[in-house]
């Protein structure tokens, strides 16, 4: 109990580490994943690149990010990750035309009051 409230009293003094050594009994987490898969789902990609899967679907439908099939499921390579997020892209990312605003019914009637005149 004795060493369980020293251990405590200098983990919350100097926050686990002595400005000669490290403390051994505490393990730091990496931040960033120390293995890389080599295929990714849809859904594990899309927040890597921080978008929607919608979006990610888009790019893989118009052929920006070239995927792989094992059976039913899509998976996109690391490479082709990296590849992806490195480059710029510009333009909307929707590929149908946006409609035109509906115009209020009294702007039409007075647009065709005008044309009367």
């Amino acid at each position: 109990m004795q060493e369980l409230r020293e251990n405590r009293a200098r983990i919350q003094g100097n926050h686990g580490f002595n400005s000669s050594t490290a403390a051994p009994n505490l393990r730091v987490m990496p931040t960033t994943p120390t293995t890389n898969r080599l295929l990714y789902d849809r859904k594990t990609a899309a927040p890597m690149l921080s978008i929607a899967v919608r979006t990610l679907d888009y790019y893989i439908a118009n052929g920006k990010i070239q995927t792989r099939r094992i059976g039913r499921k899509v998976l996109i390579p690391h490479g082709e990750l990296v590849r992806f997020a490195r480059s710029d892209h510009f333009g909307p990312v929707a590929g149908r035309p946006r409609a035109a605003k509906p115009r209020s019914v009294a702007s039409a009637t007075k647009d065709n009051m005008q044309e009367v005149a």
